[in-house]
């Protein structure tokens, strides 16, 4: 039988489903799901109610980035266990690192498509949670690798992280891991330590839902408005990509599905074998 504790979690999914695709979807996933609960299981794709519960169910383990490193990344966390006291914890979505090997290709690619020079890049992880990513991108030559996280949680576990990575490698991009709400975040304060030729690489795994989402363009549009920067989003499991698509401000470069590598598919607590990235150009004013 369904506990309380089970159903709100199943309120908050839902509503969040609602926020990012609309009334009529919602519906009519609603009775999609009924319907398949209804009939006998036909062994076919499984439901995201489904995955969601066998990641949940399987074992904990340490993933081969943090056995390399004496990190802390491993793990998922759902959104609901992610506490700050701010009104957006609604919209968490989950911690889960990213793949490395997702990770390598991704800037591969946008590098190699656009040209791009990491050197006169600021990385800027939004939702950072744990710190993975910020960590794998300070290994690059960046000129700044930034990681904005609202979970107070997440942020101590990301900062020894980076203690924990950088006696190990002397030779890393200057890092920061910030306490901030993204949608919040005073961007115009924080780029203004760059020079106003410092391009931004801005780096989204899924984070927060659209309410979020769009307060956090919103916010980015402002700050990018008021000088000629050059700027790019990697958006990795972009399930919100129509809300980028929107924005006229915005570009959408590709969209590629990679292959995750053997070693992250055997830690990865969803089975899954690709990721999905979509790249896009933001058009500041020039």
């Amino acid at each position: 039988m369904p506990t309380l504790h089970s159903f709100s979690l199943a309120v908050r999914r839902w509503r969040q489903y609602l926020a990012n695709r609309g009334l009529i979807a919602t519906v009519s996933t609603i009775g999609g799901s009924t319907l398949r609960r209804l009939r006998p299981s036909s062994g076919g794709m499984a439901t995201a109610s489904e995955l969601w519960r066998n990641a949940d169910q399987a074992p904990v383990s340490l993933h081969p980035f943090d056995a390399a490193h004496g990190t802390d990344t491993s793990g998922l966390i759902w959104g609901e266990n992610l506490h700050s006291g701010h009104r957006h914890d609604t919209w968490n979505t989950a911690y889960y690192g990213i793949a490395p090997s997702v990770f390598r290709q991704a800037l591969q690619l946008l590098q190699e498509r656009a040209g791009l020079d990491w050197s006169r890049f600021t990385f800027i992880d939004v939702g950072s949670g744990k710190g993975r990513a910020v960590l794998m991108a300070s290994q690059l030559p960046f000129a700044r690798v930034l990681g904005v996280e609202l979970s107070p949680e997440l942020h101590s576990i990301a900062v020894a992280n980076l203690d924990v990575f950088a006696r190990g490698d002397s030779r890393l991009s200057p890092v920061a891991m910030l306490h901030a709400d993204a949608a919040e975040f005073p961007w115009n304060r924080e780029l203004a330590a760059a020079p106003l030729a410092e391009s931004l690489l801005f780096f989204l795994y899924n984070p927060f839902s659209r309410p979020v989402l769009e307060k956090f363009l919103k916010s980015l549009q402002a700050t990018l408005g008021s000088a000629p920067v050059e700027a790019y989003v990697l958006f990795i499991n972009p399930e919100l990509d129509a809300v980028l698509l929107r924005q006229n401000w915005i570009e959408k470069l590709w969209q590629e599905t990679m292959t995750i590598g053997e070693a992250d598919q055997a830690a990865d607590r969803f089975g899954s074998t690709t990721e999905t990235v979509a790249a896009y150009r933001v058009h500041s004013r020039r």
